[in-house]
């Protein structure tokens, strides 16, 4: 993720998906984002598990200790997981990216600056005029099992 436009911004959470099916999933990870600055979230250690926890080339490095939710049904949910602790359970390699929740213009949230971008983003691009920013979702498939995904914020 990169923040070009010139406002501080908040990542709220990072959503994934299971490869198949719709449960267990997982959210978590909050973080700001400041103008100029880049978030990578690189997985070196396997090509098969979701990075939920720290990378060496991770920027802000992401830290075994931050919480997450494990989603396992739509009434039972795990929270305060550890990225550590679902990097080595048994649904790291069937998780895959499905968005991202933020807030343009704070890192405190400004919900009217709010958005969410991820693969259900018609076209790839989410775009707030009033506020003044927009924000692109690619994805690259690299190999059949590494592939990647850039969001970009720009201002309008």
């Amino acid at each position: 993720m990169t923040n070009l436009t010139s406002s501080a911004m908040k990542i709220y959470g990072i959503r994934t998906k299971p490869s198949v099916g719709t449960y267990p999933y997982c959210y978590g990870y909050a973080f700001a984002l400041y103008p100029g600055q880049s978030y990578t979230l690189v997985n070196n250690l396997s090509t098969t598990k979701f990075p939920f926890y720290s990378s060496p080339t991770s920027l802000p490095p992401v830290v075994s200790g931050l919480n997450w939710t494990r989603v396992n049904s739509a009434t039972n949910s795990l929270t305060n997981q550890t990225g550590t602790s679902l990097w080595n359970s048994s649904i790291a390699a069937t998780q895959n990216f499905n968005y991202v929740d933020f807030s343009i213009g704070s890192i405190n949230g400004n919900p009217s600056n709010f958005g969410t971008i991820g693969i259900s983003t018609p076209g790839g691009v989410l775009t707030n005029p009033t506020a003044g920013w927009e924000a692109y979702y690619d994805f690259y498939q690299l190999s059949p099992t590494s592939s990647e995904v850039t969001i970009t914020f720009i201002d309008l």
